[in-house]
């Protein structure tokens, strides 16, 4: 649902963390991509932003596995 109000908000780059199907992030159809949109509708919708997904997701991961090994004894 916030796909929408960035697309009708002009907001020209989107970057987030985590796809999720259950939080966000992750669509069947993905509004932010979609061409068409502003190409049928232009006053109300802009142009697709530029979209980077998984931002620090190395970063994450390596915090992850950090707290993993921690708390698992005898390793």
């Amino acid at each position: 649902m916030s796909a929408y109000a960035i697309r009708e908000s002009r907001i020209g780059r989107v970057i987030f963390g985590l796809q999720s199907p259950l939080m966000g992030g992750h669509s069947r159809w993905d509004i932010l991509k979609d061409t068409a949109l502003s190409s049928v509708m232009p006053e109300v919708f802009a142009p697709p932003p530029y979209v980077l997904a998984g931002c620090l997701c190395q970063e994450r991961m390596c915090a992850a596995f950090f707290v993993c090994s921690i708390r698992s004894p005898g390793v």
